[in-house]
């Protein structure tokens, strides 16, 4: 599998990855395709699910492994390059295959926004700040508490003597 990025990160946050599956790479994923959705396939003669691949191949639609072999690639590729170029993503990418080649080549577009990198500014060079001892009144803190209980006391009828 070959991956290509394009983007600047000092400019924008936009990136656009490009993946090129070969034939080996699609090979490997049908295969992968071809044992998960025939796991639950009977085939005369075999245990569910341990019949040879050929086997189960015939029993299975075409379009069904074409579409789990597209949906392993591009889970693959997807991976492959969020690992290879250290991608912080935001969101989920617009997808894009834009050659698909059965069997022979397969070529996938990423397209999405990365987190912008932030540059703080030097603390160390802002005044200190003072901060002053603050003084509390008893009643108030009294005043406080009071207001407190008052709201946070329930009505609550009883069938005792008060």
């Amino acid at each position: 599998m070959k991956l290509t990025i394009n983007y600047d990160k000092k400019i924008s946050i936009k990136f656009k990855v490009t993946a090129e599956l070969d034939a080996k790479d699609l090979k490997k994923q049908r295969t992968n395709a071809i044992k998960v959705l025939g796991k639950g396939v009977k085939v005369q003669g075999f245990r569910t699910g341990t019949a040879p691949e050929k086997l189960i191949e015939e029993k299975l639609d075409p379009s069904q492994i074409a579409s789990e072999t597209a949906s392993r690639c591009v889970d693959t590729a997807f991976a492959g390059a969020l690992k290879e170029f250290k991608l912080d993503i935001l969101g989920t990418p617009k997808l894009e295959i834009k050659e698909f080649i059965d069997n022979e080549k397969m070529v996938i577009e990423f397209i999405g926004n990365i987190k912008p990198e932030v540059i703080l500014p030097d603390f160390s060079k802002w005044p200190k700040l003072k901060l002053g001892a603050t003084k509390v009144d008893p009643k108030e803190v009294q005043a406080t508490l009071g207001q407190l209980q008052q709201n946070m006391a329930k009505a609550e009828e009883v069938e005792r003597p008060a």
